[in-house]
């Protein structure tokens, strides 16, 4: 590891750890992590369970879906797990402007669909608009290749 890499490391160690503490009301510093979690960046393992805590642990709405944003770009990029009942709102997760962390957050919902979400027909109908959409798109459409997998699913489809 060269001396760039250990400062990179101990910044991202430092961010993570804030993040993670939710003592800071500064939303904007998580995006910001959750921007370099979808670019590649590792977050060390000790750290990103502190992150999953926080996901669950901090009051704060903002903040709990900014370390949620940091949890979908590290399953995006690193092929992880999110926890499902992370989904519990997704048009709220999918209010970001973001678009980056959108499309993390479609990959990482889609990834753990075969374990054990329900998809309503307003959450379909919500998906069927974004379809179009020129950026997420191909997220979407992977999102329904996995749904056509489920007979129960496929009349909600057509029927968006």
């Amino acid at each position: 590891m060269d001396s760039e890499d250990a400062s990179d490391a101990e910044t991202s160690s430092e961010e993570s750890d804030k993040a993670a503490d939710g003592d800071e009301d500064d939303s904007s510093r998580l995006m910001f992590l959750a921007l370099r979690v979808a670019a590649g960046k590792e977050i060390p393992s000790a750290i990103f369970h502190k992150i999953q805590r926080a996901a669950e642990e901090i009051d704060d709405h903002s903040q709990r879906l900014h370390v949620k944003y940091i949890l979908c770009a590290h399953a995006a990029q690193h092929c992880g797990f999110v926890e499902p009942d992370y989904f519990g709102n997704l048009p709220d997760l999918l209010s970001t402007t973001d678009v980056v962390i959108r499309q993390c957050i479609m990959w990482a919902f889609a990834s753990i669909l075969p374990c054990k979400n329900i998809l309503s027909p307003l959450l379909i109908r919500l998906l069927y608009k974004s379809l179009k959409n020129e950026t997420l798109g191909w997220s979407i459409s992977y999102l329904f290749r996995k749904i056509s997998e489920y007979d129960k699913y496929i009349p909600m489809v057509t029927g968006a």
